[in-house]
Order: C-alpha cells, then sequence, then structure tokens
C-alpha cells in the first residue's frame, strides 16, 4: 500500500533553503515514507514533547517533522538538529 505525501508551506519553503546534495536526500527519505510511514529502526521516533502523533525523521543534520494522518503523510516541517526545539515551541 503507498500513501499520499502532503507538503505543508513551511516545510516547501524550508526545502528550498537546503544545500542541493542535502535537498535531495532529504526527497528521497521523504519519498520512501510512502511505502512504510513508520519504518523500523532508529531513524523515525514519535515526538513525545508534543501532544498528538507527530513522528521525526533523521535525515543527518536534518530532522523531517510529520504526521500520519487516514492514507496521508503529512510532512508540517523541514529544520535542522538545533533547530528542532525552537520550531516546536512556534506549533
Amino acid at each position: 500500500m503507498t500513501w499520499s505525501i502532503f507538503l505543508a508551506r513551511s516545510a516547501v519553503k524550508s526545502m528550498d533553503r537546503l544545500a542541493e546534495n542535502e535537498r535531495k536526500r532529504v526527497a528521497s527519505a521523504i519519498l520512501l515514507l510512502k511505502e512504510n510511514p513508520k519504518p523500523p529502526g532508529k531513524k523515525v521516533k514519535p515526538l513525545k514533547a508534543i501532544d498528538g502523533e507527530l513522528l521525526r525523521l533523521r535525515v543527518g543534520n536534518t530532522r523531517v517533522i510529520y504526521e500520519v494522518v487516514e492514507k496521508e503523510i503529512r510532512v508540517l516541517g523541514i529544520v535542522k538538529r538545533g533547530d528542532l526545539e525552537r520550531w516546536l515551541r512556534q506549533k
């Protein structure tokens, strides 16, 4: 089963600010989520600091914040590792 992926406007803007090679790595990691939005391993973890079902995907020093709703994967943000806490406070 494949899932639909939707990027929030802020995620698209963050993606545009990434370096070309990093943008490609993040894009391919997001596309891999279509097959399994909660893959086994250490790259995906639930965020416990926020109510709800937000997940964090680690791609190098970049974090992809997303949620799974029905048959959709909604990418809410793409942030650097050190900026994750600040991003969470804003939400």
